[in-house]
């Protein structure tokens, strides 16, 4: 895919598969539809993990904190805007961003590997009946981690290291050398491994520690709070807001080239003369349109949180965003590997649109019945 991408001078993942699939016009914004169907929840979702962080540190309801979202969503895309659009050039290598992400990625892996450690070490105080008075065995069984809604989950989280347009960015449009490759091959599988065997202490020690009523996706910042260590809860605060904000910067940034290189500069390039575009004036309105890009994509997603993903659970909205995404998983691959698809590139311009456009309806449908369920309970609360 790399080295594909790099002849092609591919720029995001819907340049990459209108490419494959013979340069139509309508490919790319079907998409990019996909896309923001995905990328906006997928976004709520952390700025909804940045108000729960808050609230839970300094003892507050998290529907009051709608102000300290709001400022972080303001600060994490004057950041995301200064250090992604100074260049127009996508191809060219964003050192500070990347240098930034990557902090943030450690950061984060030294602040999950810290809780899981008091997790352990809390445990250990605890009687075997204690241990197993509020711990769930049927969600460790064999039979759980075999189930269809197990398995398929699994495979969405898979198709999303590929799909989702910013791990695209990262990984496709801001490769540099081989040796970046090579490295990646063993240094991701690792990291991910990681993760992979600190979480489920953390999960059983939440099980076993907290009250029923606990939300579980707050058991990381429940395991600082409850160590009284200060340095141990602004390890895990500033952890936590590093995950949420790597996120959000390259996924807004990611995004807003799709939207900006497969929608709107064509229409531009169009109507401009050889002459117009050589002027600088002409790259900065490119600039400038990548910026509103981002603003509106930030808008969205927090207006998406505090209408919708407040109400859901962080792993809920999880599986939304990557079940989008999981869409395009057939155009990648089949574009990528299969060497008849120069032949089928007509047929796949009719199934494409069915195929996307269905799938953005069923999406659409989703939310609507989820938001009319909950005006329904409220009134049945209200009477």
């Amino acid at each position: 895919m790399i080295t594909v991408s790099r002849k092609q001078n591919i720029t995001s993942i819907a340049d990459f598969i209108s490419s494959r699939y013979g340069k139509r016009p309508i490919t790319a914004p079907l998409v990019i539809l996909i896309s923001m169907l995905a990328v906006i929840p997928y976004i709520a979702l952390q700025l909804k993990a940045i108000g729960s962080n808050f609230a839970l540190f300094v003892n507050q309801d998290e529907s009051s904190t709608s102000l300290v979202v709001l400022i972080a969503t303001i600060l994490i895309g004057v950041f995301a805007m200064l250090f992604g659009t100074r260049k127009v050039e996508v191809t060219e290598y964003r050192s500070g961003m990347m240098l930034a992400i990557g902090a943030e990625s450690l950061f984060k892996l030294i602040a999950i590997v810290a809780v899981g450690l008091v997790a352990i070490i809390m445990t250990q105080d605890l009687k075997v009946d204690e241990f197993g008075h509020n711990l769930d065995m049927s969600v460790w069984s064999s039979e759980q981690m075999l189930s269809f809604p197990f398995l398929m989950q699994t495979f969405m989280s898979a198709a999303a290291v590929i799909c989702l347009p910013r791990q695209f960015h990262v990984t496709v449009v801001d490769h540099q050398t081989n040796k970046q490759s090579n490295m990646t091959r063993w240094l991701f599988p690792l990291y991910l491994l990681i993760f992979a065997v600190i979480i489920p202490p953390i999960a059983i020690a939440g099980q076993s520690l907290f009250s029923a009523d606990i939300n579980p996706d707050t058991y990381v910042i429940q395991f600082a709070l409850a160590s009284d260590n200060l340095p141990l809860q602004m390890l895990i605060f500033l952890g936590g807001m590093s995950a949420t904000t790597a996120m959000i910067i390259v996924a807004t940034f990611a995004l807003s080239i799709m939207i900006s290189n497969d929608v709107i500069l064509p229409i531009m390039l169009a109507r401009a003369s050889s002459q117009q575009q050589a002027l600088p004036l002409y790259r900065r309105r490119i600039l400038t349109i990548r910026r509103l890009a981002m603003t509106g994509i930030l808008m969205l997603s927090f207006l998406y949180y505090q209408k919708m993903a407040n109400n859901e659970s962080l792993a809920g909205t999880g599986v939304l965003a990557f079940s989008l995404v999981l869409q395009l998983m057939p155009a990648v691959l089949g574009g990528l590997y299969w060497k008849r698809v120069s032949r089928l590139r007509r047929l796949y311009r009719i199934n494409s649109r069915l195929f996307m456009l269905g799938s953005a309806y069923d999406a659409a449908v989703n939310w609507l019945n989820r938001l009319g369920s909950r005006q329904r309970s409220i009134s049945l609360r209200i009477d």
